[in-house]
Order: C-alpha cells, then structure tokens, then sequence
C-alpha cells in the first residue's frame, strides 16, 4: 500500500473509532433523556460534544488527502485495488448515517419532552390556546381560557 493509502487508512480507522464513540454517547443521551436524569444527560452531551471538533479536523483531513474529481470510492479504489480502503470508508460513512439518525431520535425526544413542559405550564398559568383544553370529571373537553389557575384553586 502507497504511503498516501496508508494515511487515508489510518484516518479512517481513526474516524470508526470516533464514530463509535459518538454512537455510544448517542445511545446514553437516548437512556438519559428516556429516564429523565439530568445528570447522566449532562455527561453524555458533554462527550458527545467533545468528539466534534476531532470529527470535524478529520473530515477536513480526509479531504485534503483524497483527489476531488470523481467520487471518494473511485479514489480509494484506484489507491487500494484491493478494496480495503472502500470498505473501511463505506463503513465510517454507514457508523456516520447511523450517528445522525441516532441524534434526530433523541432530537425528537427533547421536542417532545419540550411541548409537554410547554402545555403543562399554558395549563397551570390558564394560558390554553384555542386548540387546546383541559378535561372535565365526564371526559369533555373545554378549550375556554375562562378557567382558574390551577395555582390559585
């Protein structure tokens, strides 16, 4: 393998690692958000966070090392007949595709979480929009504000 193959292979052994690692900091903000400690939600954001500017400084360097014209894998196929350095990459780019999916989730978790606090207070302060109410002993639902506080009940 040619000294620049090597180079390439070593910064992608280093991205799966990292992608890795971002995966499982991912998967422990996911527990953390699901058991709604904030503690442990702290430590995985912080890790989480911590592993993005050593993605980003590998991304610029993986592209300073691979040729622009054509597609990454035509260029690791060129460097590495054998087809190591495709597959290596085809593995970062599916650990990197798993990665964000895996923050849109927990996204969707905080948006979710975020819009329950949101409609808890509107219920507490008497501040329902029109497309929102409250329940009564029956089952109705009332959307008029004209109720009382639940603070001051």
């Amino acid at each position: 393998m040619s000294p620049a193959a090597q180079q390439i292979a070593r910064k992608l052994e280093e991205g799966i690692g990292l992608a890795e690692r971002l995966l499982q900091a991912l998967a422990d903000e996911r527990t953390a958000l699901e058991s709604g400690n904030p503690e442990p939600l702290r430590e995985a954001a912080a890790r989480k966070e911590s592993l993005f500017p050593s993605l980003q400084r590998l991304e610029s360097e993986l592209r300073a090392l691979l040729p622009q014209p054509g597609s990454h894998t035509e260029a690791l196929q060129r460097l590495d007949t054998s087809g190591r350095l495709a597959a290596r990459h085809a593995q970062l780019r599916a650990l990197l595709e798993r990665c964000a999916h895996q923050n849109r989730i927990n996204g969707g978790i905080v948006e979710l979480s975020q819009r329950h606090i949101r409609q808890s207070l509107a219920i507490l302060r008497g501040n329902l929009g029109p497309t929102e109410g409250t329940y009564d002993p029956r089952g109705r639902l009332h959307t008029d504000s004209t109720g009382h506080l639940l603070s001051k009940a």
